[in-house]
């Protein structure tokens, strides 16, 4: 029996795939991280996923596998707590997780680049040039 992941934080799922010696029959998973829940036959194993609830403690479960035919079989599941993380990935621009939303200072520069161009687009449309009128050249003058 595998659980995957093995080290799961609480709230999420963790996925289990197990064996018996007939896995054409659904087998009962349990563990005090999530209670009990059934593995039902897919490809030729037995499949199941486990939601370890978010007031689980952080802690190593035991899982235990009880085959149709009175088998069983038994591994661990790592609980690590629930929480936010403190920093986002270092992909950049940074600001995707922490303290609130990252608001402040991107949505008054926002703000202040609108105004902005608006304001330019004001003066450029006030300072459009003229028509010129062209005449037609005289008749007779200069020949």
């Amino acid at each position: 029996m595998q659980v995957n992941p093995s080290t799961v934080q609480a709230g999420f799922l963790a996925g289990i795939r197990a064996s018996c010696v007939d896995n054409s029959k659904p087998a009962t998973v349990e563990s005090t991280a999530f209670g009990r829940v059934t593995a039902q036959p897919q490809d030729g194993v037995l499949t199941a996923a486990a939601l370890v609830p978010e007031d689980t403690k952080p802690g190593t479960y035991r899982v235990k596998l009880s085959c149709p035919d009175g088998k069983s079989a038994a591994t661990n599941l790592v609980v690590v707590a629930a929480g936010r993380p403190t920093r986002g990935p270092a992909t950049g621009f940074g600001g995707t997780a922490g303290q609130g939303p990252p608001g402040g200072w991107l949505v008054t520069g926002g703000i202040a680049a609108t105004v902005a161009g608006l304001l330019l687009a004001l003066v450029a449309l006030r300072r459009r040039p003229q028509p010129v009128a062209v005449r037609a050249p005289r008749r007779g003058y200069g020949r």
